[in-house]
C-alpha cells in the first residue's frame, strides 16, 4: 500500500527553503506550497510551473522541478511525474552533495516509490537518508524515515518496516496521520487487529489529517475498511468502502487519469 501523505511529500517540499535561493522563487514556491495545504491542486501547479519557468539558476530550476513532482505524485498524474523524474534524475550528476541535491536524490526514491517500483526506491531513499543525517534535524529526519516505512511496506518486509517506525521518536511526526496509518498497516499485517485499529482511529484523528490530498484519505479508508471486513464488521467495512469510493473520484478528477492503485495488492 501506498501513502505519500503531507507527511511525505510536502515535509521533503520544506527541505530546501533556504536563503541561498533566489527569493522571488522562494516565494513563488511557498506560494505553491500554501495554494496546497489549501486543496488548491491545480492553482498550486500553475506556480510551481511558474517558478521552473522563471528560475535563474540550476539549482532554482531542480528545486522547483522536485517541488513539482512530488505534488503530481500526491494528485496520482503519474505521466507527469514521470517527465520530472527524468528531469531530476538527468541532473543528479551535475550537483555537488548538498541539501538541494540530497533532497533531489530522496525526491527521487519517492517516485519510484510512488511510481509502483519500490525495489528501485531502496537505494536512493537509504542513500539520501545518510546525506540528509548532518544537515537536518530530526523531526524532518524522522518524516523522511517515513518514506523508507511505506517502500517496506509495499515490498511486504514488515520486520524492516517496523524496525524503522521504531526509530521514529519525534512526538509530533509520530501523531501525523501517516505515522499512524504506517503503525496500522504493519500491526495489520502481525495479526494485532485492535492495535490496528486503533492507530487507523489516530490516523482520522490527527492534527494534519484535513491537509491529506484525496487519494491519500482514500488510501486510509482503504486499509481501515480491510480491517474491517477482516474483523467481519461487514457494514462499517462497507460505509467505510464508500468513503474510499468518494474519495477515489475525486483524485481522478484531479488527476484525469484512473490507474489499478498499488494498495489493491491487499485484495490478494
Amino acid at each position: 500500500m501506498v501513502f505519500s501523505g503531507t507527511s511525505i511529500l510536502l515535509l521533503i517540499a520544506t527541505l530546501t527553503f533556504q536563503e541561498s535561493h533566489s527569493q522571488a522563487i522562494l516565494d513563488l514556491r511557498l506560494e505553491a506550497s500554501n495554494q496546497a495545504n489549501q486543496g488548491e491542486w491545480h492553482l498550486a501547479q500553475s506556480t510551481y510551473r511558474r517558478a521552473i519557468r522563471l528560475a535563474p539558476t540550476p539549482a532554482d530550476r531542480l528545486a522547483s522541478q522536485v517541488d513539482l513532482m512530488l505534488l503530481l505524485l500526491r494528485l496520482e498524474d503519474h505521466a507527469a511525474a514521470r517527465e520530472l523524474l527524468k528531469a531530476v534524475q538527468a541532473q543528479q550528476p551535475t550537483f555537488s552533495p548538498s541539501r538541494d541535491s540530497c533532497r533531489a536524490l530522496a525526491s527521487i526514491g519517492v517516485a519510484y516509490w510512488q511510481l509502483g517500483d519500490p525495489r528501485e526506491a531502496i537505494a536512493p531513499t537509504r542513500r539520501a537518508l545518510a546525506c540528509l543525517e548532518p544537515l537536518l534535524p530530526t523531526p524532518i529526519l524522522d518524516r523522511q524515515r517515513l518514506v523508507l516505512v511505506g517502500i517496506y511496506l509495499q515490498l511486504k518486509a514488515y520486520n524492516q518496516a517496523s524496525e524503522v517506525l521504531s526509530l521514529i521518536q519525534t512526538p509530533v511526526v509520530q501523531a501525523s496521520a501517516d505515522f499512524q496509518y504506517n503503525s496500522a498497516m504493519v500491526s495489520f499485517n502481525k495479526k494485532e487487529y485492535a492495535i490496528s485499529e486503533s492507530h487507523f482511529r489516530s490516523s482520522f484523528a490527527a492534527p494534519d489529517f484535513d491537509q491529506l490530498s484525496p487519494i491519500e484519505k482514500a488510501t486510509i479508508y482503504f486499509g481501515y475498511s480491510t480491517l474491517l471486513a477482516k474483523l467481519q464488521r461487514k457494514d462499517e467495512a462497507r460505509q467505510t468502502k464508500r468513503k474510499f469510493d468518494e474519495l477515489y473520484n475525486q483524485a481522478v478528477n484531479l488527476s484525469g487519469t484512473r490507474h489499478k492503485v498499488p494498495w489493491q495488492s491487499l485484495r490478494e
